[in-house]
């Protein structure tokens, strides 16, 4: 196993980032879902977003932490 150098602050700053946006987008893609069925295929396009943003998430963690 490959001893790596821990990721810098900004690592951890841009993932704590990337993880409040991700939540922000499922309150938004749940409120939609609740409240207003026209708004519906916005919930798609949240949900695709959401999830290419924990896939770039998983491969810079993926790249430091192997």
């Amino acid at each position: 196993m490959e001893i790596k150098e821990a990721p810098p602050y900004e690592f951890q700053e841009f993932n704590l980032g990337l993880r409040r946006i991700g939540n922000n987008l499922n309150q938004i893609a749940r409120s939609l879902n609740i409240n207003d069925p026209e708004e519906r295929p916005a919930i798609s396009e949240i949900r695709q977003i959401i999830s290419d943003m924990y896939d770039i998430l998983g491969k810079i963690q993926d790249e430091y932490f192997g």
